[in-house]
């Protein structure tokens, strides 16, 4: 007589699925996807809903996987060659959140009531903006690039915050007459996001403003255009 395969209950499912995601979640931190939401909907939704959201996971961290397998087989002319194609790709993303954002989130934000439509903007423009950051620094230190990416940390209690917005801006004008063009990355340093915790964590960051540049450091003060633009690379702005 055949014997019936023994069933989990639904709950222990539930449980192996979570701690699934949450592997799966550890695995591809930078990949952009809502963990978030999963958090707030997990509570109401069916193992379904589980079950899909692993499975999303999973395609979007196979398909991270595939484009650094793809890299490590490159030299390195045809790295930046696909660096530059990758990046390309998320400025077209980022365009969107660009249009749709405020040019200064730093003085927007001041003394404001923000809508939930504008916080979930913000949250997917914060991954997203990491993302473009890592790729874009890579091909800055290693390709030739005329793109100079900056990463600039603000909070809404920050008094020096709206004025070095003002000398970053001031700094992409400089550089434009030298035909390089500066994106800045700005990113609330209080945003509870865990991706942004490891960048934090990693570069020391512990007062605003800050800025991440040439990977090097430049926080808790107001920095000038020229204070930043002596911590760019020589051979990136050329002599003179």
């Amino acid at each position: 007589m055949r014997k019936n395969k023994p069933v989990l209950p639904k709950r222990t499912i539930i449980v192996l699925v979570v701690i699934l995601s949450l592997i799966l979640y550890t695995a591809g931190l930078l990949s952009g996807l809502s963990f978030s939401k999963y958090i707030e909907k997990k509570t109401e939704q069916d193992i379904s809903f589980l079950v899909n959201y692993v499975k999303r996971l999973d395609s979007d961290l196979q398909s991270i996987q595939i484009q650094e397998r793809f890299i490590s087989n490159l030299d390195e002319n045809n790295t930046c060659k696909f660096s530059d194609i990758y990046f390309s790709h998320l400025k077209q993303n980022l365009k969107y959140f660009w249009d749709l954002l405020p040019a200064r989130l730093e003085q927007y934000e001041r003394g404001r009531s923000l809508s939930d439509e504008y916080l979930d903007l913000k949250q997917k423009y914060t991954r997203l903006s990491l993302r473009a950051w890592i790729i874009s620094n890579k091909n800055y230190k290693h390709c030739d690039t005329d793109v100079i990416p900056i990463l600039y940390f603000y909070s809404i209690d920050c008094e020096n915050c709206v004025k070095q917005g003002e000398a970053l801006d001031q700094l992409k004008n400089a550089l434009l007459i030298m035909n390089k063009t500066v994106i800045v990355f700005t990113l609330d340093f209080n945003y509870p996001e865990s991706a942004l915790d490891l960048v934090k964590e990693y570069y020391q960051i512990k007062e605003v403003p800050a800025i991440i540049v040439n990977d090097k450091v430049l926080q808790g003060k107001l920095f000038t255009a020229n204070e930043i633009l002596l911590n760019l690379k020589e051979n990136v702005l050329g002599k003179g």
